[in-house]
This record gives structure tokens, C-alpha cells and sequence, in this order.
């Protein structure tokens, strides 16, 4: 006893010394590894043997004397203590890792209740603490973290063994799956802050045993004994994993040849008289590997490529676009992995107004971002075939992180940074900023600039080109004077025509800057003949402003009108491929002038609805009160994204109610058909360019259509059942979605996109994914067992919370083992291998478990509880039925192996002679772990005889039996009692017992009586 106690005091000191030793073993292991490589081995030897962490892991510890905080960080405790700080940690030096575990009293209404003896106690929670060291960079918002582990519960009275399965999130929520199905809480919510009585939450930032930041991740489950069905006190394997670090792609072999294409960009611009578009064309460049160079992992560099950028009037003829510009370049583009560029580096944003060069063009990276550097000598820009401008070296930098998942190859990184940073610098950089574009079919064209240059067509028939950066075109009865970047300055426009010639000029001045696809128009139109009119006019062009906008609209999507109204919708349209919505399938479709779509009606209603409860089939990118007799009007039609078919509506500029123009929204719903993985997948697409408005004057809002009741968006399949409906957080509050919100603006936030103003939902079998989706599995990434891999059905047949497609048997978990909430408060843990193939087996687990509830007096028979519990793992398919009963008597057996003990004698019951006499059958079966053994055979020379019972025997050369007065009577030549009995676990014990005849006299075995 006085050992027991000096060693119980004496842990809880080591406890302390282990902790800080550890902590300097990692410091001395980093300093050496800066020493030459033998004294590093040698010392590294020395502290490893020394190491007391592998006997420390099974010792039983806690409760903590501190604080416990399910925060996702070492914590301060108010009284001025470390969180943590008294628990010895578990270290997994393969995967960085350290593990804490405890009981604490969370709850101050609740109390642990032993289930034998009745003690009650404050603990009523089960804690774990998991230092993640390897993982040096931040979780987003859809990462997650997974515990999952088994426990005991009881169902109807039969004990059953759950499997659990814990996502745990930086925001502090956490998703629950039991036995592999994802469960709600009564609100019918998946993710939430706390279910069934489990809450958690991952940080990011220093610890005690690594002073880097790291992930962080605590965990807390109530403990069974203080109520409910929650975690047992059975010793109970548990497994733990972080989501691996992100990486880029392995780099090309030097020399080696990566292509990439970069697609079309068309700009539509919508005139009221003679609409034109502006493309810049399709760019194939090849890039060659250079390997790692200039402290990058990885630079490629591209041949000259050329863009051409082409002007077509949509008209008959010509058919084919007019080439007005060309851009010429070499780029370079260097990668550096996670954490190799230094998280920005001071490197600022770029603006296009002040900072032009040497900035990112997408958010700021975190200081474990992937970034790419992307530079070029200059663009040598030519208008007409004429050199115009080369912009000199410019430099651009792209956080990775925000366009690309883990999981792309090289081509795709590539491929996705080079559009990315394409059509962004087509959208900014001093190109073809503004275009002026004058036009009257058939009548010839002469414009002269404020210094007196002419382009267009004098009246004798000679053509002049003479201003800079500009055409004159003629084509049949097609003319027009384009001015590629014009001066801002009074033009002249002479019409050159005969007298009484009828002519329509239009004079229109278009400004890409900002958003090439959505350019800010403005035009003039006039109509008259010759004569009567006169033919000389004035066209003005004003400084350039920016497209306040995103430029996330796509191009296109345009073929048909709803006309100039308030509240209407188009007839029944085709969508052009089937769509599966909720499991409903849909080929037709409703525009709705008030910025949605639905599936079953036409809608009329302009002051939005709530999209959580309503009854209509819906997709609402902004649902709120549009006015399109003034101005722009709505227009939507069939397309591509990308080479997939699509079916999009446009919102390009569109006014709010009452007639009100003055403040503008452009966005656009594409829904693009995905039938390449499945018939009946599709992808939807909400993009926003310019949000200046959110509320219908009939809809509460002021003069510029602000405030009131706000706009929605999202989609509902109009049930108001669980998991049907979606609205982008912001939804009907005020000031949400404007431009000028830089926090939840639309147009300043993206979701499953790398392109801002974008919002992207994957719609697979008929559920739409809300959260990110980077394997494009239909699978929302905080729900996806292979978060990065596809595994549409998410197979995962040992429930271990990886799905199959993700893992193999070297998968390694970061901490892995048996953990203990003993019923005295105390914690054990038992570390285990951290391959999936080092996983204990079922039967394990199960032998474990029986053996502490026998051995506890938890179970009053270890038959029945171990057949409750392969019961349940055949009921959620861990077991084959046609297995069950081989399983449970492995179990039983590996329980207890100690045949029970068996005691048989023949007690005199009368006189004895030397060769016969009365006897007391005598029996008894005791078992350390079963209560009550059972007696299975007892027998007298194999003559059934019971405990008690009255016998006579008499040493006979032949064998009688007879029974007298309720004696049995025996003559045989010899006698044995032989009693066997089992126990629970099916052991066998056997006792014999003889007679004790005094024959010293005669050891013959004859009768003395035939003598």
C-alpha cells in the first residue's frame, strides 16, 4: 500500500518533468539536426532511449485541477493556469502529433452516476486535445477535422456498439455521423455548434510542445454515466485525422512541355440600333519547364503568343469579324508551394488605378499559400498592323489557394492560373479599354478629331485612315469608322451620301475597363434623310470610368427577350437538356422578370419570399423587384460554359421599381448541363458584376431602392423539408448584397469559385452541394469522407470515416489508440499503430469491451452481452450474419481462457467395510468471471447421479446396477465420479473423485466375501 501511494504521488511530478522534457527533446532534435549528421544520430539516440513517453501512454491520469475550454486552443485559465498544463500527452512522432485526453465538469447540472455502486460525481464530459504540429497551415472553412471512434449505447435495454464519426470545423461546429449516417438535430440541421450532447472546434496557432502555429482541434462528448446515451466507459478505440497539407503538383521534368489554351473572351455589346461584339480570340501557347528555379518549386515559360482581338457587326455580311488589335507577350510563371512564398511578403493588391504592376490580383495568401509569380518583358500591342503601345515588364502574383484545388494535376494548375490571370488582365490592363464605334449602313463615313485627322471616306471616294488607332470599313451596304482607344474630345461625323439619301447612323462609345463582358455603353442614334436633316453631327467621347463589377458574367446566353415589363414571365422555356432538381426531373423552365426562375409556375411576386419555407420550385440568383420598362430588359437563351452545354438568363443592367434607372444590377443564372457524370447532374451558376440595388420602392425600399424587405438568393425545391432549400447567408438583410459592402457584398465574395461574384453549386443526383465541392463529386467537402478524391457514393465499409476510394491500408491516421473513461474520473490511454492496417480488429475491440463489463459486474452474462454486440455490428453490415456466431465465440474465448473450478468427492454416508459402503455424492463449480458456471454432465461410472445423492458400492468382478429405497447400488470393480462443468466463456473444467475403500488388505480387486 505505501508503494502503491508513493508511486501514485510520484506520477503525477514525472508527469510535469515528462511534459518539459519532451518539449526540450524536440528543441535539442531540431538544434542537431544543424550539427553533422553522426553526433546528430548518436545524441538522437541518447534522448530517444531515454524517452519515458511509451510507458507514460498506458498510465491512468486526471481529472485536471484546471480548466477545460473546447476552444480549439492551449487556454489561460482563469486562474492564471495553462489548460492542459497537468495532463500528460500521448506523442505519435510518425505523424507530429500529440493527444490529450480527460473527464471534466462542464456542466454544473449534471453528475456522473457509478452504475454499480450509485456514486455520484461532478465529471460529466469527456475532453480530447489534439496538437496537430505537421499541419502548418489554416483549415478553410469547409475542412475538416475527423475523430471518430466506438462506444457502447443501450437500445431497447440490449447493449449495441456505435460507431462514430466527428467532423469538426474552425467555426465551431462539428457534423455527427452514427454507424455512417449523418444525423440531425432537432431542428432538422446537419451542421450545428452541439449534437447529442458533442461540440468541437479546430484552431490554429502555438502550443507548448510545438511553438510554430499548427492546427489545433478539442473535442467533448457527455459521458454515459451522467446521463443518456453518449460515451461509455469501455475501454474504446478511437482514431484521429487531420486533412492533409496541400501541395502542388509534381513540376514538369526540365524541358518538358506543358500546353495550355486559353479560350475566347466575348464581349456582347447590346445597342439599340446596331449591336456589335468584340472577342478576343482563342490563344494556344505552350509552356516549357525550367524545374525549380529562383527559390520557386517550379517556372515554365511560353512561347510569343499572339491574341487577337476582333470587332463582329452581327450582321449577314461579311461573315466573318473584322481583326482590329493584336497583343503579343512571353510569360513566366513561377510557383512556390505551401508556405514557400512567405504569405505575401508585403506584396500589396492590385487596383488598376494607383498599382498596376507588382500586386496580386486575387486576395492576400496566408503565410502557408501557394502563390505563382506570373511576369513578362511587355505586351506589344498593335491597332490596324500598326505598332500602338508595349507596356514594358509587368509582374502579377496569384494566391493559388483561392482557384485551384489540391488535387489538380500540373496541366490543370497551370491551365487554371493562366485563364485566371488572362482574363483578369483583359478586364484591367491598358488595351482596349474603349472602343468608338460609328456606323450608318449604306451611307459612307467621315470622322475628323479635334487636330483635323480624317478616317472614313471623303466624298470624291478617296479612304483616309489617318487618326490613330483607327479604321473605316465597308462591306456591301455595310460602313462604320471604329476608333480603337479614342481621345476624349468632340468628333466630327460627316454622313457622305447622295441628296435625299436615307440614312441611321449611330454613334456608340463602349468602355471595357473593369469587365471586358459587361462593358458600360452609351449611344446615339439618328435618322433622316440627307436633305432634310443635313449630314454633319458631333460625337462626344467622355473620360473612361470603370464597370463597377466582378466580372463574373459570362458572355452570351442572349438569343430571346422578355420584353420591357414589370412582374412578368416568359412562357414554359426549354432548358435544353434534362436537369434533376430534388429528385424531380425538369426540361422546361419560367423566367421571371424578378430576378428568378422556377419550375412549376409562372412567378409574379416582387417582394421576395423566404426561400427556406416556400412552396415554389425555385432558383433565385436575386430575387427582388426588377423594372425593365426603362432601360435594359432581361434576355436568356442556350450556350456554352466551357465545352458543356448550358442555358443561362441575364439580368444586364436592370433597373428596380418604380421605373427606376438610376442605380443598376447586372447578374446573370447559368445552369450548365453535367451529364458527362451523370443524366440529370448540372451545375448552377449565380454571377454578379454590379450590385446597386436590393428592394422594390413597392417592397419598402427608399428612392434608390435600398432597405426593405431585401432580396433573396438561392433555390428551394418547395417542400420547407431539411436539406431542400438554400439562401446565401445575407438573404433579406438590408445592405447585405451591395457593392459597397466589402465584407458580404456579392460582388466581393465568391463560393466554390476562384472568380469573384461567382457562386457555383454542383447539383449531383438531384442534391444540390452548398459548401465546396473540390473532387466535383457531388459531395459537399464537410460531409465527404475523401474530401480531395471522388467517391460519389461514399463508400466507406469499415466506418472508420474515410471513405474506400481514399483509403489504403498504409493510410496513416496523426493519433490512434484505446481510450479509457474510467468510473473513477481517472483516463487511461494505449496507443496503437496509426496505419489503417494497424487498426485493432473487430474481435478485439469486442474482448476488450466484455471483459471490463464482466469484470466490473457492468453484465450479468458475458454470453448474452457479447451476442447484443455482434448483433449490432451485423445490423450495420460490419459483421456477415453467417459470421456472427463464430465471432461470438472467439470473443468468449479470448475473454476468459481459465476453465472454471471443479471439486467432486464421495463423502462417507455410512459404514465403510473394506470393499463397500454408503457415499455422499459431492460437487461444485466456481468461475472467477461467471456468476453462475453450469454444471454439464455428472456422473458414477457414467450413471447420472446429482449433487447430494446417496450411493452404495461394492467391489464386484461384474457390473450391477440397482436402486433401493431411492439409493443407487452399484457392484463394479471399480468406481469414478467424473463432473464437468463450463463457464460463460465456454471453458471446460473436469473433476474425478473414487471411493475411499480401505482395502490395505487386499489390493487384489476381488470380492473378499467369494473368498
Amino acid at each position: 500500500m505505501l508503494i502503491f501511494c508513493f508511486f501514485s504521488i510520484s506520477l503525477g511530478v514525472y508527469s510535469h518533468i515528462y511534459h518539459g522534457a519532451v518539449i526540450m527533446e524536440k528543441i535539442l532534435i531540431q538544434t542537431l539536426k544543424r550539427l553533422p549528421s553522426f553526433i546528430g544520430v548518436v545524441l538522437s539516440i541518447i534522448l530517444l532511449h531515454a524517452s519515458p513517453r511509451l510507458v507514460l501512454a498506458q498510465v491512468s491520469v486526471g481529472p485536471s485541477a484546471f480548466c477545460h475550454i473546447t476552444d480549439g486552443s492551449f487556454t489561460v485559465c482563469p486562474d492564471a493556469n495553462d489548460e492542459w498544463s497537468d495532463i500528460p500527452f500521448i506523442e505519435f512522432p510518425e505523424s507530429n502529433s500529440f493527444l490529450y485526453a480527460d473527464q471534466a465538469d462542464l456542466d454544473p447540472n449534471a453528475q456522473s452516476v457509478h452504475p454499480v455502486t450509485g456514486e455520484t460525481s461532478n465529471l460529466d464530459t469527456f475532453v480530447l486535445m489534439y496538437d496537430e504540429c505537421s499541419r502548418t497551415i489554416p483549415l478553410g472553412p469547409n475542412e475538416y477535422f475527423l475523430v471518430n471512434f466506438d462506444t457502447v449505447e443501450l437500445e431497447n435495454g440490449l447493449e449495441k456498439l456505435e460507431r462514430y464519426t466527428v467532423h469538426i470545423f474552425t467555426d465551431g461546429t462539428i457534423i455527427f455521423f452514427e454507424d455512417g449516417e449523418l444525423q440531425a438535430n432537432e431542428a432538422g440541421e446537419f451542421r450545428v455548434e452541439e449534437i447529442e450532447g458533442q461540440r468541437g472546434r479546430v484552431g490554429f496557432g502555438p502550443s507548448a510542445t510545438c511553438p510554430f502555429d499548427h492546427v489545433i482541434a478539442e473535442y467533448q462528448i457527455v459521458l454515459a454515466t451522467a446521463g443518456g446515451n453518449s460515451y461509455s466507459p469501455d475501454p474504446l478505440f478511437w482514431g484521429s485525422d487531420a486533412p492533409d497539407e496541400p501541395e502542388l503538383p509534381p513540376c514538369p521534368d526540365v524541358g518538358g512541355s506543358v500546353p495550355v489554351t486559353l479560350p475566347p473572351v466575348t464581349a456582347p455589346v447590346n445597342l439599340s440600333g446596331k449591336p456589335y461584339q468584340i472577342t478576343y480570340g482563342e490563344l494556344p501557347l505552350d509552356f516549357t519547364s525550367s524545374g525549380p528555379t529562383g527559390g520557386s518549386d517550379c517556372t515554365v515559360t511560353s512561347n510569343a503568343g499572339s491574341l487577337p482581338v476582333m470587332l463582329d457587326l452581327l450582321r449577314d455580311l461579311p461573315p466573318e469579324p473584322i481583326q482590329i488589335a493584336e497583343s503579343t507577350a512571353t510569360a513566366t510563371l513561377d510557383f512556390f508551394g505551401p508556405g514557400n512564398f512567405g504569405g505575401g511578403g508585403g506584396v500589396p493588391q492590385c487596383d488598376f488605378d494607383t498599382i498596376s504592376s507588382g500586386c496580386f490580383l486575387n486576395s492576400a495568401p496566408g503565410d502557408a499559400s501557394s502563390v505563382v509569380k506570373w511576369s513578362t518583358d511587355g505586351f506589344q500591342q498593335s491597332v490596324f498592323g500598326q505598332d500602338a503601345t508595349n507596356t514594358g515588364p509587368l509582374e502579377f502574383f496569384v494566391n493559388l489557394d483561392d482557384i485551384s484545388s489540391s488535387t489538380d494535376s500540373f496541366s490543370d494548375l497551370l491551365q487554371n492560373a493562366e485563364q485566371f490571370i488572362h482574363e483578369t488582365l483583359i478586364d484591367n490592363l491598358s488595351g482596349i479599354d474603349s472602343l468608338g464605334l460609328i456606323q450608318d449602313p449604306p451611307a459612307g463615313l467621315l470622322v475628323t478629331d479635334a487636330s483635323g485627322r480624317r478616317t472614313g471616306i471623303t466624298g470624291s471616294g478617296v479612304i483616309l485612315s489617318e487618326i490613330p488607332g483607327s479604321g473605316y470599313f465597308e462591306s456591301g451596304d455595310i460602313t462604320a469608322v471604329i476608333l480603337v482607344e479614342p481621345a476624349v474630345e468632340l468628333y466630327d461625323v460627316q454622313i457622305v451620301a447622295a441628296p435625299d439619301e436615307v440614312f441611321s447612323l449611330s454613334m456608340s462609345l463602349s468602355n471595357f475597363l473593369g469587365n471586358v463582358e459587361v462593358p458600360f455603353v452609351s449611344e446615339e442614334t439618328v435618322d433622316g434623310t440627307i436633305n432634310s436633316t443635313g449630314g454633319l453631327f458631333q460625337f462626344e467621347v467622355t473620360p473612361r470610368s470603370g464597370t463597377p463589377g466582378a466580372g463574373a458574367i459570362r458572355a452570351g446566353f442572349d438569343s430571346a427577350n422578355l420584353q420591357a415589363n414589370d412582374d412578368g414571365s416568359t412562357g414554359m422555356v426549354p432548358i435544353g437538356f434534362p436537369v434533376n432538381f430534388f429528385g424531380n426531373p425538369f426540361e422546361t423552365l419560367f423566367v421571371n422578370n424578378n430576378g428568378n426562375v422556377t419550375f412549376d409556375a409562372p412567378l409574379s411576386t416582387f417582394t421576395p419570399f423566404d426561400l427556406t419555407s416556400t412552396a415554389r420550385v425555385i432558383i433565385a440568383p436575386f430575387f427582388a423587384d426588377v423594372d425593365t420598362r426603362s432601360g435594359n430588359v432581361v434576355n436568356y437563351g442556350a450556350g456554352l460554359v466551357g465545352n458543356r452545354p448550358a442555358f443561362g438568363v441575364n439580368w444586364p443592367g436592370v433597373g428596380c421599381f418604380n421605373n427606376n434607372t438610376s442605380v443598376l444590377n447586372f447578374f446573370q443564372l447559368a445552369i450548365i448541363d453535367r451529364s458527362d457524370i451523370q443524366v440529370g447532374d448540372f451545375d448552377i451558376e449565380f454571377n454578379f458584376d454590379s450590385i446597386q440595388w436590393e428592394t422594390g420602392q413597392a417592397s419598402g425600399g427608399n428612392i434608390i431602392c435600398q432597405g426593405g424587405s431585401s432580396a433573396r438568393v438561392g433555390f428551394s425545391n418547395g417542400t420547407g423539408d431539411p436539406e431542400t432549400f438554400f439562401e446565401l447567408e445575407g438573404s433579406g438583410i438590408p445592405g447585405s448584397f451591395l457593392n459597397n459592402n466589402t465584407d458580404t457584398g456579392l460582388i466581393n465574395n465568391s463560393l466554390n469559385s476562384g472568380q469573384l461574384g461567382r457562386y457555383s453549386f454542383a447539383v449531383r443526383n438531384g442534391i444540390p452541394v452548398t459548401t465546396g465541392d473540390r473532387d466535383d463529386d457531388g459531395v459537399g467537402d464537410d460531409i465527404d469522407n475523401c474530401p480531395v478524391t471522388a467517391n460519389p457514393g461514399q463508400e466507406d465499409s469499415d466506418l472508420n470515416g474515410l471513405g474506400d476510394t481514399c483509403q489504403t491500408p498504409d493510410t496513416q491516421h496523426s493519433t490512434a489508440g484505446f481510450l479509457q473513461a474510467l468510473l473513477d474520473g481517472r483516463t487511461t490511454a494505449e496507443p496503437t499503430g496509426l496505419t489503417v492496417e494497424d487498426e485493432p480488429g473487430i474481435t478485439e475491440r469486442l474482448v476488450r469491451i466484455v471483459a471490463f463489463r464482466v469484470d466490473e459486474g457492468l453484465t450479468g452474462s458475458a454470453v448474452e452481452l457479447t451476442e447484443n454486440l455482434v448483433d449490432s455490428l451485423v445490423d450495420i453490415g460490419l459483421v456477415q450474419p453467417e459470421d456472427a456466431e463464430a465471432l461470438v465465440d472467439e470473443v468468449l474465448r479470448s475473454v476468459d481462457a481459465t476453465p472454471p473450478v471443479v471439486t467432486a468427492t464421495l463423502d462417507p454416508g455410512g459404514e465403510i467395510d473394506d470393499d463397500e459402503g454408503r457415499f455422499r455424492v459431492q460437487f461444485s463449480c466456481t468461475d472467477d468471471r461467471d456468476p453462475a458456471p453450469t454444471i454439464t454432465s455428472a456422473a458414477l461410472n457414467g450413471i447420472p447421479v446429482v449433487n447430494g445423492q446417496l450411493v452404495e458400492l461394492e467391489v464386484h468382478d461384474e457390473t450391477q446396477v440397482e436402486e433401493d429405497d431411492d439409493i443407487l447400488e452399484i457392484e463394479a470393480p471399480s468406481f469414478e465420479l467424473v463432473v464437468t462443468c463450463t463457464d460463460a466463456s465456454g471453458n471446460v473444467g473436469i473433476a474425478t473423485a473414487t471411493p475411499p475403500f480401505d482395502d490395505d488388505d487386499d489390493d487384489d480387486g476381488d470380492d473378499d466375501d467369494d473368498d
